[in-house]
């Protein structure tokens, strides 16, 4: 969970390139936790990585692209913050979920395409991705948090694959009184997403 190391000074990691990992006696390369180096631009994610940590990449300002490949299963929060240089991202068929502000100020990242083992895309989660213009959307995604892709300036269209009956509501724990929103019209999508109801919390039934 957040915060699940805090204060562990004295953790061994172990490097591969750039990433510093934490594991066990079988799979070294369990937990992405951090960089060592800022100024990448590049990253290869070992293929026993199976969680990208909290701040895992955040402040990679130089990061160009990044491949997340389909043994990992979460991008935790803050994951690729702020990397402003950031114009690629691949994610396979294997992520789950998509933690908050995991893409926050991602402002080159231009397109996205959420794949269909994800189900859920936190809070904040591509929030102010100013350039972003389109986004695919999984058929198994079954919540999209609030602000999720809050002040998307140039966001022209997002495209659900599944378009069963989505709900929109002010709080995430209240899903009894979600108002009913049509989603087939992705330039409508994205006019909702990015200003009319940016700040609601979304889920699927």
């Amino acid at each position: 969970g957040n915060n699940a190391f805090y204060g562990c000074d004295s953790l061994s990691y172990n490097t591969k390139g750039d990433l510093e990992y934490l594991g066990n006696n079988t799979n070294k390369y369990v937990y992405l936790a951090k960089v060592s180096s800022y100024n990448i631009t590049v990253a290869t994610i070992q293929s026993g990585c199976r969680f990208i940590g909290e701040y895992a990449f955040g402040g990679c300002s130089s990061l160009k692209s990044i491949t997340i490949p389909s043994n990992v299963l979460s991008v935790g929060s803050n994951a690729f913050y702020n990397c402003n240089e950031l114009t690629s991202v691949t994610i396979y068929d294997g992520l789950t979920s998509i933690g908050d502000s995991a893409f926050y100020n991602c402002n080159k990242l231009i397109s996205v395409k959420i794949p269909n083992s994800v189900i859920r895309i936190g809070n904040y989660a591509f929030g102010d991705c100013s350039l972003l213009e389109s986004v695919i959307i999984g058929d198994k995604v079954m919540s999209i948090g609030n602000y999720a892709f809050y002040n998307c300036n140039k966001l022209k269209g997002i495209v659900f694959s599944d378009i069963s009956t989505w709900y929109k509501t002010i709080a995430s724990v209240d899903l009894t009184n979600g108002t009913e929103i049509d989603l087939t019209n992705p330039s409508i999508n994205a006019d909702y997403f990015k200003s009319a109801y940016s700040q609601y919390y979304w889920y699927k039934t």
